[in-house]
């Protein structure tokens, strides 16, 4: 048997797959580093401290607010999370929100928690608590010491002519 005649289809197979239309769907996700969250008050960006994570080293509660890049411009199904830590027992909460076009509050899911090791709060949205090009972030209100270590976004998509990584 020659090795063309084993080979042959397999590489036929390949060029039908690579030209067939494609009917991907899954989901898209994103990791962030904490760094990327900025304060939600100019003033306070003296407060917060760390290259890698974001730590508040004031004795006040202060916030953070954390961008979520998005890939669709269709509403679609969207989970997060947020990895956290607090500081000696201290309540830290996380709400992940969703806003239309005209930035208009369209819906949010609200996570706490007092532990001081890193925890990761989850949140889900679906499909009807999105809008057409709308947008979404992370808001964190930390207590002394607490600190968002990193974050994670993740939409649903069905070959959407909106999206604008164009599969990449």
């Amino acid at each position: 048997m020659k090795l063309t005649q084993f080979y042959l289809p397999l590489i036929g197979l390949a060029f039908i797959s690579i030209a067939s239309p494609s009917s991907a769907a899954g989901w898209d996700y994103k990791i962030h580093s904490g760094a990327q969250c900025q304060p939600a008050f100019g003033s306070q960006a003296a407060d917060f401290f760390g290259a890698v994570s974001r730590v508040n080293t004031n004795t006040a509660s202060r916030t953070l607010v954390c961008p979520i890049v998005r890939d669709s411009g269709t509403p679609a199904a969207i989970d997060a999370a947020v990895t956290v830590s607090s500081y000696n027992g201290q309540s830290l909460s996380c709400l992940f929100y969703s806003y239309d076009a005209n930035g208009n509050y369209v819906a949010s899911v609200s996570r706490t928690t007092t532990a001081n090791a890193p925890t990761r709060l989850y949140f889900a949205l679906g499909a009807t608590q999105t809008r057409q090009d709308g947008s979404y972030f992370i808001d964190c209100s930390l207590p002394q010491y607490g600190r968002v270590i990193n974050y994670i976004s993740g939409e649903y998509f069905t070959n959407d002519a909106y999206r604008t990584d164009y599969g990449n």
